[in-house]
């Protein structure tokens, strides 16, 4: 189910596990920060679900959901340019030319994508980044202790209830009016 609570995290997990295909021709390294990074944002598209289902989150929540939500959009926006990227280069190397001028063009052409390589890991590394510190906020602020501990339709016990219901003298030893 796709809920603007959730941000671009669906589809972006999906495009992350995509790039993760021979398709990209990522580098090791690259591929390594993209694992890092879907599993990083899994976790956070985890606690967007369950803070979906809580009808009256804390104020730290609602600020982390918003920032987990926008910085879902920011990676989206950059792995879809990563892929427009790559798609474009890969249908202008299909027009290669002959003879020495094709060759100078092919070398160029690879020197151009062995550089382009290492930049998108550099891309990915700032994204998982990212990623990390929204993740160190979240356990700096505590989000977690006060946000999920409460029950998720969002009633409360009142302390005193449970003073009712505490036995006030051992089992056993009941007093008898005296008469």
């Amino acid at each position: 189910m796709v809920s603007a609570s959730h941000g671009a995290m669906e589809s972006l997990l999906g495009k992350l596990g995509d790039l993760l295909t021979d398709k990209y021709k990522l580098l090791k390294e690259a591929k390594r920060e993209v694992r890092s990074l879907r599993s990083e944002l899994d976790n956070m598209y985890a606690f967007l679900k369950d803070m979906s289902g809580t009808q009256n989150p804390n104020e730290q929540a609602k600020c982390w959901m918003k920032e987990v939500r926008e910085l879902s959009y920011d990676i989206d926006d950059s792995v879809d340019e990563f892929m427009l990227r790559v798609e474009q280069d890969q249908s202008s190397s299909c027009s290669k030319t002959q003879g020495f001028k094709g060759l100078i063009d092919r070398c160029l052409s690879l020197l151009t994508s062995i550089k382009a390589r290492h930049q998108i890991t550099r891309e990915f590394r700032g994204l998982k980044r990212l990623a990390e510190e929204v993740s160190e906020r979240r356990k700096r602020y505590k989000v977690d202790d006060d946000a999920t501990s409460k029950q998720q339709d969002g009633a409360s016990i009142d302390p005193r209830m449970l003073a009712l219901y505490t036995e006030t003298s051992a089992p056993g030893r009941h007093r008898r009016a005296k008469g």
